[in-house]
């Protein structure tokens, strides 16, 4: 099973210098100076999910289902964002054919996933069930030395109802089973793309270098 999309889209806008011709054939320039906005947003996603089951019975009422299976995801999106102003040509709307870059940005957005799970049932004659799962997944979002996990579960079950002691109450109660669980599971909802890495910002002067000169300085915003 595989799903892909890409969306693209470019945006651009031109202001032209706007010249009034005077008496003497001289011409002015009116309104704002000339430029060119760029707006490019790129998203693009890609899944591939692998599966497999087998089913089989022995003797004597048991039944065994086993399940395997393998999934990655992948997403990446920029957002680049340009402006500038003094065009060297009224005419070529071009980012780089300009005299005053007034704002370039770009966001990025990359993270992917990837893993491998199993699942195992047993039942015996429709009334003893039990089952394991196992997931080993890793994922960008966190740091090289942690990024994978393994998350089991396991859980048992007993169908009451099935039992002969029972039979009194199943037209009342046609069906009760009791069940326990346990398990680990990882999540990533809450995490950014690059929320392992240490953010840098302005944090006052310090001296550099000794002398007397001063500077603003940057130092780890978290650790």
């Amino acid at each position: 099973d595989y799903t892909g999309n890409r969306l693209f889209r470019d945006e651009r806008a031109h202001n032209k210098t706007i010249y009034q011709k005077q008496p003497d054939g001289s011409q002015i320039a009116k309104g704002e100076p000339n430029g060119v906005s760029l707006r490019k947003y790129d998203d693009t996603y890609q899944a591939l999910n692998l599966w497999a089951e087998y089913k089989f019975e022995l003797p004597k009422s048991h039944s065994f289902t086993a399940m395997v299976g393998y999934n990655q995801e992948s997403k990446k999106t920029s957002n680049f964002y340009g402006y500038v102003t003094d065009l060297y040509l009224n005419d070529a709307p071009i980012i780089d054919w300009a005299n005053t870059k007034q704002k370039l940005e770009e966001e990025a957005t990359i993270w992917a996933v990837q893993g491998a799970f199993f699942r195992l049932n047993y039942d015996y004659a429709g009334k003893y069930l039990v089952e394991v799962n196992g997931r080993y997944d890793g994922s960008s979002k966190y740091a090289s030395d942690s990024r994978w996990g393994f998350f089991p579960s396991a859980s048992l079950g007993w169908r009451l109802s099935e039992e002969k002691f029972f039979e009194p109450v199943k037209e009342s109660v046609n069906s009760l089973k009791l069940r326990a669980s346990w398990g680990q599971n990882g999540s990533l909802s809450a995490l950014s793309g690059y929320a392992y890495s240490t953010d840098m910002a302005s944090s006052g002067i310090y001296p550099l270098t000794g002398g007397n000169g001063f500077t603003t300085g940057v130092n780890p915003a978290s650790l």
